[in-house]
């Protein structure tokens, strides 16, 4: 769907001596007005080859608050498996439809259910971690879906069996740790929409997440 917004340009700055990465996000322009019943039509024609959907990222500006809750309700309805990579409102908002498995990492999941317990993306304060143990298992216990919690290097909390348990990450020195997350994602969907485990399919993630972090190229595991 052209979208009639220019694409962003997003700049990675790498330390190789200090192994960290940070990223200079240009915000992009909204797209033109009726671009969203667009791309819902186009969704909803694309639904039914497909057994699941992941959706991951930002809503770009002139999209409504409400298309992400959509089209998790639309896939959910079609009774296909949904895994979210999203915060906030769009998180939130999409719980009701009870998508299968949300995967924010321990600060985006901080600032959508806990925003006064906020803290860096990639630290783990050990004073919040029994108030996000115990939210994990409220959102579970009310919409079914199992919450996996990121946290860099720190193990990834995620829920099994209503029970919260924690993986160890094998630690890397990474080149480029943009895309990782994504890579996570597509790790952990692959296996459990294959009818994998949880616990294999967060095993899996964590091997995309590291492999791509080798790369100097993001989205690349191989």
């Amino acid at each position: 769907i052209d979208s009639k917004s220019e694409i962003r340009t997003c700049t990675t700055l790498i330390s190789r001596r200090d192994g960290t990465t940070t990223e200079i996000v240009e915000e992009p322009p909204a797209v033109a007005h009726g671009t969203e019943e667009l791309v819902l039509q186009a969704y909803r024609e694309q639904l039914p080859r497909f057994d699941g959907v992941i959706i991951a990222g930002t809503v770009a500006p002139g999209y409504s608050d409400d298309i992400v809750p959509r089209m998790v309700g639309m896939a959910k309805e079609a009774g296909k498996m949904v895994v979210l990579d999203i915060k906030g409102n769009d998180l939130l908002n999409s719980l009701k439809y009870r998508p299968d498995i949300f995967k924010p990492n321990f600060s985006e999941f901080l600032k959508t259910f806990l925003p006064d317990a906020d803290q860096g993306e990639h630290e783990l304060d050990p004073e919040h971690l029994d108030l996000v143990r115990e939210k994990m298992l409220a959102i579970h216990s009310e919409y079914g879906s199992i919450p996996v919690i990121t946290a860099g290097s720190n193990p990834t909390l995620y829920i099994e069996d209503h029970v919260i348990r924690s993986m160890p990450v094998h630690r890397i020195t990474p080149v480029n740790t943009i895309g990782s997350g994504d890579a996570f994602t597509a790790g952990l969907a692959s296996v459990y929409f294959s009818g994998g485990s949880i616990s294999d399919a967060v095993a899996r993630g964590q091997e995309c997440g590291a492999l791509n972090a080798r790369k100097i190229l993001p989205g690349t595991i191989l």
